[in-house]
C-alpha cells in the first residue's frame, strides 16, 4: 500500500483527504510466499493462492501423497473455499484430485475463467484430470469446494495434488 513514510508510517487509502494539494507518498509491500508450490507443483511454475475466510491447508496426513497435497478449508453449511493459480497461453493442465464428501451435495469443483468445467463428490480415490486450454491470455483456474446447506459426510473435504501446466509448444 501507499504509506506516510518509507519505513512504517501511516497507511493512506484513496478516501483520506490531503491538507495540501502536494502529498508525498511510499510504496510499501510484502513478499508472498507460496505454501502450496513446493508440495503440489513438481515444476514449480505456478503461484497457488488461497485467500477465502478459511483457506485451504497443506495435509501430510494418511488420505494425502506424498510428500503432501493441499486440502481444502473447514467450511460450514453453505460455504465454500477456494484455491486458486493462474497458466498463461495455451496448454494442457493436469492434476490429481480426491473428495470425502457428501455424494452430489457438497463438490469439489474445477473452474477455469470463472465458469464450472467439472466436479467431484462423494468419497473418490485419486483420479487424475486433464483440461486443454486454447485461448491465448491468462487464465485463473480455481478448485472450489463447497457444501449445501445440510448434512455432511466422510472427511467433508477436497484435495488436489500433481498440478502440472504445460504451455502448447513445450
Amino acid at each position: 500500500g501507499w504509506f506516510t513514510e518509507a519505513e512504517g508510517g501511516v497507511k493512506v487509502v484513496a478516501s483520506d483527504r490531503c491538507k495540501t494539494g502536494v502529498a508525498k507518498l511510499y510504496a510499501q509491500w510484502e513478499g508472498y510466499v507460496d505454501p502450496f508450490v513446493d508440495y503440489i507443483c513438481p515444476a514449480k511454475n505456478l503461484t497457488f493462492f488461497s485467500e477465502t475466510a478459511v483457506p485451504w491447508l497443506i495435509d501430510t496426513g494418511s488420505y494425502s501423497t506424498a510428500p503432501g497435497s493441499a486440502r481444502s478449508g473447514t467450511i460450514g453449511d453453505n460455504g465454500t473455499t477456494t484455491l486458486k493459480t493462474t497458466v498463461r497461453g495455451k496448454g494442457t493442465l493436469t492434476f490429481k484430485w480426491k473428495a470425502s464428501s457428501e455424494q452430489n451435495y457438497d463438490k469439489l469443483n474445477l473452474y477455469v475463467d470463472g465458469s464450472l468445467v467439472t466436479s467431484i463428490s462423494g468419497s473418490t480415490n485419486w483420479t487424475t484430470y486433464t483440461r486443454t486450454i486454447s485461448a491465448e491470455g491468462s487464465h485463473t483456474v480455481e478448485w472450489r469446494y463447497t457444501k449445501d446447506g445440510s448434512a455432511s459426510s466422510g472427511s467433508d473435504c477436497g484435495w488436489v495434488d500433481d498440478v502440472v501446466w504445460t504451455p502448447t509448444g513445450g
